[in-house]
């Protein structure tokens, strides 16, 4: 059996016109060891992250910085929304539903600094991967 934890919702409009399916949940899975809490909890600076920006998940989802496709093929239907919270920018990595039947799911997340978040942006930029900028 699978545990899933709702930690928001998509609300934002910006979503709706970037991004297909973005009216579901976005859940968390409690028991899945490839992906979500258990992923995020296994190793420690992965959990600390969790445990730092689990109240703020909602609003940078909601009120992100940048949305980007993810990079990597392999994941396609993958996006990294981000936002700096607390003087880091915060990125999580959400597995888009593909059908009705399944919900967006929170796989991963880090924290970056500014150094290391531009040049994240400037690859991102360069391959034509950025869906939304504030």
């Amino acid at each position: 059996m699978h545990y899933r934890l709702l930690i928001a919702k998509f609300k934002n409009q910006i979503y709706g016109t970037k991004i297909p399916c973005a009216s579901h949940d976005i859940e968390v899975p409690l028991n899945n060891p490839s992906i979500g809490l258990l992923h995020l909890v296994q190793k420690k600076e992965r959990a600390t992250l969790f445990y730092k920006y689990k109240d703020a998940l909602d609003k940078i989802i909601n009120d992100p910085d940048f949305i980007f496709e993810d990079k990597k093929s392999i994941r396609d239907g993958t996006i990294i929304v981000s936002k700096k919270i607390r003087g880091m920018n915060v990125m999580l990595v959400i597995r888009l539903c593909t059908c009705s039947s399944h919900t967006n799911t929170l796989v991963t997340m880090w924290e970056k600094s500014d150094k290391e978040f531009m040049s994240s942006v400037k690859g991102f930029e360069k391959l034509k991967k950025v869906l939304y900028k504030k």
